[in-house]
């Protein structure tokens, strides 16, 4: 029992850093059941605060989250902002729902949700024949204002089809296609028949 809590331990010191580290907020609590395990993830994992977070991490039955997420609702920062989460929720469920992932869990959900859709959409051009297709996303950035989230989004969104998902990347990071082809010579020097 005691080398079960040292690992679940470790698992959330690990997710806690790893949070920190990165831009995108993924926190899962592996110590409660399917239904809230995966709540924090996504955009309402943007839209909480750090003590939030760290918060949510340390529950350890249902219970606890269902008290959690009513009293994350009932803060008056959320309170504002709860309408228009819920139906860009449900819209992001029903369009981007992909490989059993609930739509407002993948990073076009999380994009759509904290902003609304985007001004412009649109397929990057090809840049090489092996290259999957890049999905662009661009937003005005005066007409937008702030997202859900307190901040203005990006200019632009990249997205590409990653194994069963369409993640989103930047330029130079380990998705990029151009810099997976710079990475993987089998990859650079496999050429079609002509």
């Amino acid at each position: 029992m005691k080398v079960l809590s040292t690992c679940v331990a470790v698992v959330l010191l690990a997710s806690s850093v790893q949070a920190q580290e990165s831009s995108q907020v993924d926190d899962m609590n592996p110590l409660l059941g399917p239904r809230y395990a995966q709540w924090m993830v996504g955009a309402v994992g943007q839209i909480a605060s750090k003590q939030e977070r760290d918060e949510f991490l340390f529950l350890r039955t249902d219970a606890e989250a269902q008290q959690f997420i009513q009293r994350f609702w009932a803060n008056p920062e959320h309170q504002l902002i709860q309408g228009i989460f819920d139906e860009r929720a449900a819209e992001a469920d029903r369009v981007f729902t992909e490989a059993g992932v609930a739509g407002r869990r993948t990073d076009r959900g999380k994009i759509f949700i904290l902003y609304g859709p985007p001004t412009k959409e649109e397929m990057e051009e090809l840049r090489n024949v092996d290259d999957p297709d890049v999905l662009m996303w661009t937003y005005d950035r005066k007409a937008t204002g702030e997202g859900l989230d307190g901040k203005k989004p990006a200019k632009t969104y990249r997205f590409v089809k990653y194994g069963d998902l369409t993640r989103m990347f930047r330029k130079g990071d380990r998705l990029d296609p151009i810099e997976r082809r710079r990475r993987d010579p089998l990859r650079r020097s496999i050429r079609p028949y002509r």
